[in-house]
């Protein structure tokens, strides 16, 4: 400060005491918004921490509900019978390539929308494997619908696709044997190792 060496004391205090009070108010700035974006980051870490927490909890109550429904419908008698029958009307069907057959019918052939295949009940040929498909379709579009599932699926002991609700890419295929069928084939082989009525739960797309 040596341009206040020649300037009056009487001038000198009141600039001094200035020059003093504007530090004060910058420091006292600078601590109240360092404080304030503490605050803010505390609580946005609580609000994260908060969603976080409620998700994983809402995960969680979700996988328990998926489990306790697909246990259920897994242990339906309509099901076992349904996976039952529909195996031997799938080895009937074609004796030659019985998984063709199903596409031909029920995926080339079906005259709706791909978003729209699981509207065929009944693809008409007469045959036993399309006569159980119309007695037991409707029940596994309920539980797809009811339950907002992407799909569902009977696939025999073998590895064949024999049943789906969608008639997407993996119906008629077998997961064992298809390179594509990737997470539902390592799905299938996981259930294969269990005991019977264990539910597997895999995030695959």
């Amino acid at each position: 400060m040596g341009f206040l060496r020649n300037v009056r004391l009487s001038i000198k205090l009141p600039l001094i005491i200035c020059l003093l009070a504007v530090v004060a108010i910058s420091v006292t700035a600078i601590l109240g918004w360092i404080d304030m974006r503490r605050q803010s980051v505390d609580q946005a870490t609580s609000q994260l921490a908060f969603a976080a927490r409620a998700r994983a909890e809402g995960l969680e109550a979700f996988l328990k509900d998926a489990t306790l429904d697909v246990e259920m419908q897994a242990g339906a008698i309509t099901t076992e019978e349904a996976l039952t029958s529909m195996g031997t009307g799938f080895q009937y069907i074609d004796k030659t390539d019985p998984a063709a057959a199903l596409r031909r019918l029920y995926v080339e052939a079906n005259p709706h929308p791909t978003a729209e295949r699981e509207d065929l009940i009944d693809a008409g040929d007469g045959s036993w494997y399309s006569i159980l498909h119309a007695k037991y379709h409707a029940q596994f579009v309920r539980f797809v619908q009811q339950h907002g599932l992407r799909d569902a699926f009977l696939i025999d002991p073998d590895g064949n696709v024999i049943y789906s609700v969608r008639k997407a890419a993996d119906y008629g295929t077998n997961v064992l044997a298809n390179p594509e069928s990737g997470g539902l084939g390592a799905v299938f082989s996981q259930v294969m190792e269990r005991e019977p009525g264990q539910v597997v739960i895999s995030d695959f797309g």
